[in-house]
Formats: structure tokens, C-alpha cells, sequence
């Protein structure tokens, strides 16, 4: 009679942590979702800046003021 008591406990807490855990997987996909647009963004800003030769510039400026 324990073992059957100890089980019915763990599947209620399952089912009552299911809802929490599913939520926090959803959570980090659309963190994921978001660092990998960030990450597309600034690497087209990046071949923009090499395309206009605003790198270059900027080193230069950085050079000069060390």
C-alpha cells in the first residue's frame, strides 16, 4: 500500500510540474528564436560596414587615439 501511495504522489506532482516545464522549454526556444535574429542583424551590419569601408575608418580612429 505505500509503494501505491508513493506513486500516485509523484504523478500528481508530474502532472502539476508538466505545465512549468513545458512553459520554461517554450520560454528558452523563443530566447533562442530572438538571439539567433539578433545574431542575423549585426552580421548584416557587419557586411554593411565592410561594404561602405566603415570598419576600416574605425580602426583608423581607434589607432589614432591610443
Amino acid at each position: 500500500m505505500a509503494d501505491s501511495s508513493k506513486g500516485k504522489g509523484i504523478e500528481r506532482v508530474l502532472w502539476w510540474r508538466l505545465p512549468c516545464i513545458l512553459n520554461e522549454a517554450v520560454s528558452l526556444h523563443n530566447v533562442g528564436l530572438e538571439i539567433r535574429d539578433i545574431t542575423s542583424r549585426l552580421s548584416k551590419i557587419a557586411a554593411s560596414m565592410r561594404d561602405y569601408g566603415i570598419k576600416e575608418a574605425m580602426e583608423g580612429d581607434a589607432k589614432s587615439s591610443t
